[in-house]
């Protein structure tokens, strides 16, 4: 399995308050682009928090470029997804986000947008893999 979601399975989950993905080795995108119908937006009116973990083929939640809202989101987390580079290619509206974590222990970090916080934390983590190799 590549994917999770299409688009429009999406703007069913209406009521949707957390979601939690884990220990997956296929999956790439959590949300599969594809043809938006010409909606520009697509709203998680609900959804809280985010939990991503041990998903090594992981590179971005959502690849369209339809804005994502996701008006009450305070949480992030995302751990062991060494291949995630993105959360999303289109627009992030997070106004509540307080950051994103990368262990249940670690703080919330957050720089700018949660693309920019995501690109960080994938960079520091290949600077880390190196840096513990001993290279």
């Amino acid at each position: 399995m590549e994917y999770l979601f299409t688009f429009a399975t999406v703007q069913s989950l209406v009521k949707l308050e957390t979601l939690i993905i884990n220990s997956c080795e296929s999956i790439k995108e959590i949300i599969k682009d594809e043809k938006e119908d010409g909606c520009a937006e697509m709203v998680f009116g609900r959804l809280k928090s985010i939990e991503l973990e041990s998903l090594p083929r992981l590179v971005r939640f959502y690849s369209g470029k339809a804005t994502l809202q996701c008006s009450y989101l305070k949480i992030v987390m995302v751990v062991k997804c060494p291949s995630m580079i993105t959360f999303s290619e289109g627009v992030i509206k997070v106004p509540m986000l307080s950051g994103i974590q990368t262990s249940k222990d670690s703080d919330l970090t957050f720089h700018d947008d949660l693309n920019t916080t995501i690109e960080k934390l994938f960079h520091q983590e290949i600077i880390i893999d190196i840096f513990g190799l001993g290279l």
